[in-house]
């Protein structure tokens, strides 16, 4: 017998004869039905052989020649196949990934061989735990081999490809899982990514289902589960090109396209500033409002310390100049300021100039329209010449942030994520950036109203009927109040400020540490820094009085007060506490030095439920104010005729 068909059985066989044991495999018959067919036709055609064992402790085994079955036919020469997968895997793949995938099959090959050969004690789990162990000691630990993974091997090897070869080695190359790179036709990935990339955002089971229909009607090739479409999504869908298509342009650029980043180790503790609104993502309840509150924060870019912050129900002015005070209060005044181009930030109280007037002046200067404005001393035409804005009167140099570029606030825009991870979640009404993230409230959402009772809620309260309907599920006991949450927000904070800070350029440092190292810091007296930051702008008086704007909304100040009476029809400058509304200060507004007018009281407002005895009361009082302002009218109009009189009898006299 040939010397080459005494070495390794199957897989060294030179002609066209095939195993018994391989020949079922391939042509799903009973290894009983191929033996009694060798051993009563085929032997006799020829067809069939009874060659020796490859050792003296084996038996004799049946080869079948490949003519008997179809099947056969298609299995490619197994003395050959090894030396024609590496060639064509190589195109493919590394040579390092190939050479793995031959050592596989080497020792997959011998423990095919020493089943073969066992003696009739040993079973298959013995020998492959033989043959492990001999590969761990002969490949070393680089080389992962398990039982386990012998098993896996030998079905990886066995499994046929749409053409009904055998896969071999393909099936051993790593990551390889499967037939997932040929069982999907070109034509049904492309109908695929066209629903998937659809502007709709079906979800990939919807996609798959669609895809699946289509391909049946097609004769494409496209696999049944759709865990198969999501593995096969994880490891080759282009994530970039499927975020554009389905989120759009912001949410591309934000994850996927490339930033400036900023170098901040060059510059010391309140040398900069950066300051930005933010909406909190938990719901909390003021009086019988609910809503999610907004923080205006203020941020030391060094040090990452939150040195000013104010948490109310919307952003405005008020909270801006609150969060500036306590930042120039308690730390200090920077040299400069990152601010956005938002209108509140911009206003001219802040500023020294409306964002027109600073278009304008950037059209004639171009980008030093600062230094032109101070050459030009160009005041606020509305204010007294020593007025030209909070930060102006400071000497806090302005940066505006690039619209449409948050990275350029990128360590406040950060800070924001950690206050949702760390501070936001912990309150029952956390919402995530949508009120529709929790997943139980979804889940009520869908169990807990009709479809009638959504028309209802859509009728009542419009596209933000989801929001209402989830804080109805809410346990409003567990919903708590703004004054709750601000307090708990200063003791976050505190925590915070000792916690170390993983940026490079903390060196694990805590915001503290690193603002105590601080070499100079800029300070103001507090009680011109609090006239400062009252600071209201100018407003004509009124029949009422002033109307100041405070949070986005008109507050009248000084109806019937007889000193500002006499400024009716002129403006006043107005100074203000935001933290107390009950009264402002007018000032005049012309000449080098404001003088003090006096204190304006709020404007009392007739309330719901308001009874006859006190609307009555009030209106009294409002008819007293008016008849003193009449008297007082008259007088002075009286006095001025009377000199006016004297006047005239003199020139005639004369």
């Amino acid at each position: 017998m040939p010397q080459a068909l005494r070495q390794s059985g199957a897989a060294t066989a030179v002609d066209d004869y095939i195993e018994i044991c391989e020949a079922v495999k391939l042509s799903s018959k009973a290894l009983r039905t191929l033996r009694w067919n060798a051993q009563a036709h085929w032997s006799k055609q020829g067809l069939a052989q009874l060659r020796p064992p490859s050792s003296s402790k084996g038996k004799p085994t049946w080869w079948l020649h490949r003519s008997v079955d179809p099947a056969l036919a298609r299995c490619i020469d197994r003395s050959t196949r090894e030396d024609r997968d590496a060639e064509s895997l190589r195109e493919k793949y590394p040579n390092h990934i190939v050479d793995r995938a031959l050592l596989k099959a080497r020792w997959l090959q011998q423990w095919r061989t020493a089943c073969r050969s066992a003696s009739p004690g040993d079973t298959k789990l013995d020998v492959a735990k033989r043959i492990v162990a001999e590969a761990k000691q002969a490949e070393g630990d680089d080389f992962k081999i398990s039982v386990r993974s012998l098993q896996g091997w030998d079905k990886a090897y066995e499994m046929l490809a749409p053409n009904g070869h055998i896969l071999g080695v393909a099936g051993l190359v790593d990551g390889y899982s499967g037939n997932s790179e040929v069982s999907r036709s070109p034509e049904a990935i492309e109908y695929f990514y066209s629903i998937y990339h659809a502007g709709n955002n079906l979800t990939i089971k919807q996609c798959h289902t669609r895809t699946l229909r289509k391909a049946k009607s097609s004769q494409w090739r496209w696999p049944a589960t759709v865990s198969a479409t999501a593995k096969w999504l994880e490891k080759h869908d282009n994530l970039a090109v499927t975020c554009l298509m389905r989120e759009g342009d912001s949410a591309h650029n934000k994850k996927y396209m490339d930033y400036l980043p900023q170098d901040y180790s060059d510059y010391q503790p309140a040398d900069l500033y950066v300051t930005d609104h933010h909406q909190c993502n938990f719901w909390v309840t003021d009086g019988r409002k609910q809503f999610r509150p907004w923080l205006t924060a203020v941020q030391d870019v060094r040090s990452r310390m939150i040195v000013g912050w104010h948490l109310g129900p919307s952003p405005h002015q008020a909270a801006i100049i609150s969060a500036y005070l306590m930042a120039f209060r308690d730390y200090a005044i920077p040299d400069e300021l990152h601010i956005d181009n938002g209108r509140d930030f911009t206003s001219k109280l802040l500023t020294g100039l409306t964002k027109h007037e600073r278009i304008a002046y950037r059209k004639l200067h171009g980008r030093n329209y600062e230094e032109a404005k101070r050459r030009e001393q160009a005041k606020v035409t509305c204010d007294s010449s020593k007025f030209d804005g909070i930060t102006e009167e400071l000497g806090i140099k302005l940066i505006y942030a690039i619209p449409y570029q948050p990275w350029s606030k990128g360590t406040l825009e950060r800070w924001f994520g950690t206050l949702d991870c760390q501070f936001s979640n912990t309150f029952a009404t956390y919402c995530g950036k949508s009120v529709m993230h929790k997943p139980q409230v979804v889940e009520q959402l869908r169990r807990g109203y009709s479809r009638q009772k959504r028309k209802q809620l859509k009728k009542q309260f419009g596209k933000d009927w989801p929001k209402h309907a989830a804080l109805a599920l809410v346990d409003q006991s567990a919903v708590q109040t703004l004054e709750h949450a601000t307090k708990a927000l200063g003791e976050y904070l505190d925590i915070y400020h000792s916690t170390a800070h993983s940026a490079d350029d903390m060196m694990r440092h805590t915001p503290t540490q690193m603002w105590n190292t601080a070499v100079r810091l800029k300070r103001a007296e507090p009680s011109e820094l609090l006239s400062l930051m009252q600071s209201r702008g100018v407003y004509k008086v009124r029949g009422n009085g002033v109307k100041v704007n405070v949070a986005g909304r008109r507050i009248g100040f000084g109806s019937g007060n007889a000193a500002l009476y006499k400024y009716m029809g002129r403006e006043v400058f107005i100074t203000l506490d935001p933290n107390d509304l009950s009264q402002c200060q007018a000032w005049t507004a012309e000449g080098q030095k404001r003088k003090f007018i006096a204190s304006l009281l709020s404007n009392k407002l007739i309330a719901k439920g308001t009874s006859e005895d006190e609307y009555r009361e009030a209106l009294a009082n409002v008819n007293r104010s008016r008849k003193r302002m009449r008297n007082s009218h008259s007088e002075a109009a009286r006095a001025a005729r009377t000199v006016e009189q004297e006047m005239h009898h003199d020139r005639v006299e004369l």
